[in-house]
């Protein structure tokens, strides 16, 4: 049944493999010799709708952060689920322990710090959230899907609140660290 669903969204994208860390639907799926992540709600459920499509938003705006997992396509719904796009792959493990490489924790202070500059905050800096390389000394915030975005333009949320939220990612960063 999944392996139809992919073919509904995309005849050439190959399954994989589930990946059962989300409330939403996500799977491990190949174009050639390339593997992306095809991420997808569930029709009926509106936050998970609504998280894929801030998702989508968030990376259109940090499309030059290097820090992150970018999104390579976004399709129209299928069948029973919604909001289907396809996301580079990261090859790692989900942070599960302490990031204690001094690069690993570069590369995300410096993640964290870019997508702040650029108005984007309460980004759910958590283990589940982080691959990390299977050296240890890279890794990537791989959902973004409840960040919040500031924009004096847009107006979104309060300074005050944007800088609030900053701290929070800020916190929950170094935590990731020990």
């Amino acid at each position: 049944m999944v392996e139809k669903l992919v073919k509904d969204v995309d005849p050439s994208l190959k399954l994989i493999r589930e990946c059962g860390y989300s409330d939403n639907i996500v799977l491990e799926v190949k174009r050639g010799k390339t593997l992306y992540i095809l991420k997808m709600a569930y029709a009926g459920c509106p936050w998970g709708i609504k998280h894929l499509r801030n998702e989508v938003e968030i990376l259109g705006l940090a499309h030059d952060v290097e820090g992150i997992t970018h999104l390579v396509q976004q399709y129209d719904d299928v069948s029973w689920c919604a909001s289907p796009m396809l996301k580079e792959y990261y090859h790692g493990e989900v942070a599960n322990a302490k990031i204690r490489n001094p690069r690993a924790q570069k590369r995300l202070r410096r993640t964290v710090r870019d997508l702040h500059a650029l108005g984007i905050a309460n980004i759910d800096v958590a283990w589940k959230n982080v691959v990390v390389a299977p050296s240890g000394d890279d890794a990537k915030i791989v959902d973004l899907g409840i960040g919040t975005v500031y924009n004096r333009a847009w107006g979104y949320v309060p300074y005050s609140t944007f800088r609030k939220m900053k701290a929070i990612d800020l916190r929950r960063l170094y935590r990731l660290f020990g």
